[in-house]
């Protein structure tokens, strides 16, 4: 007679965290507070968190489009982002809104730049000018149906008459600077600046190039200390991709260890008197359980498959 009893309990490493690897579908990336009081984003979990999001939560971006983000001719460039993000938000305003004379920051979630033809914020420096549908796209669900009507007429032109309009509105105006400088709407801002992005990359005119879309990519050469910030960090940024890299075999071996487990569980499972049904069964609950920890992918789970193979072999 099968008793459950006598199978192994296969224990998961559930732990969620995003310090360049791990699970962290549902966790933002850590901020952090140095003594000066100046907030910043955690790079390695900014990092792991936006290449989560572009194989996990990423559709299509604001304008209805599945291009792939931060991407060039299938190339992943999600590095070369990092860099870009780290000299576009390196700045010394402390949390009070404070310039200090201090060094200045990477990923600096209070980093502002505001000029003459300047008005972005945080870490991807999203800026009210030529971003502001996408930035009321993302903001509010009404205000996305409604450019994405204008949107699809062809008429760019009346989409950013509409957006500017909305922006008159002094409450508008200040759901919107409250909006972008708000760390946690990360994924929002994460969906703007997608589709900057994909702007950029489809269109000749601005130089089929993604990274276009950002002042310091644009700049990079603009004179020699630029030049060298620049240089800087994106080498600090490769470094993270291979750290990201190395954490994701790390994970993947795991996992294939945990999946062997499985396997010889189910295939040990008529020995101790459990019928084919039976021991699907457990299978498939045990990849249930997965599934529902975030521990896998709910399509890496072959639940369907198991729960057929038990019911052919049903008695």
């Amino acid at each position: 007679m099968f008793n459950a009893e006598n199978l192994k309990v296969i224990n998961y490493d559930n732990t969620k965290s995003i310090e360049g690897g791990g699970d962290g579908s549902d966790m933002k990336p850590r901020i952090t507070v140095d003594d000066n009081n100046i907030e910043t984003m955690n790079k390695d979990d900014l990092y792991f968190y936006i290449n989560n999001w572009i194989d996990g939560v990423y559709e299509e971006d604001l304008m209805g489009r599945n291009d792939k983000p931060f991407y060039s001719k299938n190339r992943n460039r999600t590095d070369e982002f990092m860099g870009i993000l780290a000299v576009e938000s390196l700045s010394s305003r402390d949390k009070d809104g404070n310039i200090l004379d201090v060094d200045k920051q990477p990923y600096n979630i209070h980093a502002t730049l505001q000029d003459d033809y300047n008005d972005s914020y945080g870490v991807f420096q999203i800026d009210t000018g030529p971003a502001l549908p996408y930035i009321l796209m993302a903001m509010d669900p009404q205000y996305k149906k409604d450019l994405n009507v204008l949107a699809k007429t062809g008429n760019e032109g009346d989409m950013n008459e509409y957006a500017k309009r909305l922006f008159e509105d002094e409450d508008v105006k200040t759901k919107v600077y409250s909006f972008l400088k708000d760390p946690s709407k990360i994924n929002e801002h994460l969906a703007i600046a997608a589709t900057i992005w994909n702007d950029f990359e489809r269109s000749e005119a601005l130089g089929n190039d993604g990274a276009k879309g950002w002042n310091a990519y644009n700049n990079k050469d603009s004179n020699k200390d630029f030049s060298n910030t620049y240089k800087h960090y994106m080498n600090m940024s490769k470094e993270m991709s291979l750290n990201y890299l190395q954490k994701q075999i790390l994970n993947r071996t795991q996992r294939h260890r945990e999946e062997l487990d499985d396997l010889k569980q189910f295939l040990n499972m008529p020995r101790l008197g459990a019928t084919i049904e039976e021991a699907a069964k457990n299978l498939a609950e045990i990849y249930e359980e997965a599934v529902r920890e975030g521990q896998i992918p709910k399509e890496a789970a072959p639940v369907d498959n198991l729960k057929e193979l038990g019911k052919m072999f049903k008695r």
